[in-house]
């Protein structure tokens, strides 16, 4: 059983192919944002104090955060499969007042109730 959660894990929220839910994507969002912000908090304050040599930890941060900003790429493109559109428009994320219509547009566009070209309906839930 636990071979098969984690394989589940891996082909839907390692992989950039296939789709999420609308109701998927916001369990993710509510779980990856705010641990993201933790990890930058503890970042920050590692850089800020003086007690010592906090580099090693300091660098497994920055490793961690770069893991969750994968995370938040693919759950952005597998979202944008599910609305019919290509993963390529994450790049518009990169784009100030862009990155906020995208965002709104992956909260709440809901997902093409047939198949498409990313995966058919059956196979995204």
């Amino acid at each position: 059983m636990g071979n098969a959660n984690r394989n589940l894990f891996l082909k839907k929220y390692v992989s950039f192919s296939g789709r999420i839910s609308r109701s998927e994507y916001w369990v993710l969002k509510l779980l990856i944002l705010p641990m993201m912000a933790s990890i930058l908090l503890c970042g920050v304050v590692m850089m800020w104090s003086k007690t010592g040599n906090d580099a090693g930890m300091l660098v497994l941060t920055v490793i961690i955060f770069i893991c969750f900003i994968y995370f938040n790429i693919v759950a952005d493109v597998r979202r944008l499969h599910d609305i019919g559109e290509s993963g390529w428009w994450v790049f518009l994320k990169l784009v100030p007042l862009a990155n906020i219509v995208i965002a709104a547009f992956l909260f709440f566009k809901g997902g093409q109730a047939v198949g498409n070209q990313h995966r058919d309906l059956r196979a995204s839930h």
